[in-house]
């Protein structure tokens, strides 16, 4: 956690420029996109309505590869809808 602390202090006062910080910028916005966001509202109860994030737990510097794969997945598919050809890769990861 030091690290990442260390890491949104230099992003935040826009901190030296270097590998190591594109690196961790990336792999801390790979945390936020994995992320599950859980809202429960109660409009018509008593009951406390409550926000709770889960799953950030920091992304691996070693699966790297991983998260860029993902990403250049998610991008060839946008850019197929975007191009109106849209491709549901549910459908491909069903068959596997």
């Amino acid at each position: 956690m030091d690290e990442w602390n260390l890491f949104v202090q230099q992003y935040l006062s826009d901190g030296e420029v270097n590998l190591r910080y594109h690196l961790l910028s990336y792999l801390l916005s790979a945390t936020f996109k994995d992320c599950s966001v859980i809202i429960r509202l109660h409009p018509d109860t008593e009951a406390e309505n409550s926000i709770t994030v889960i799953d950030l737990d920091p992304k691996d510097l070693g699966r790297l590869p991983k998260w860029f794969a993902l990403d250049q997945e998610i991008v060839r598919n946008f850019a197929g809808v975007a191009s109106g050809n849209p491709v549901c890769v549910d459908a491909n990861r069903a068959q596997s």
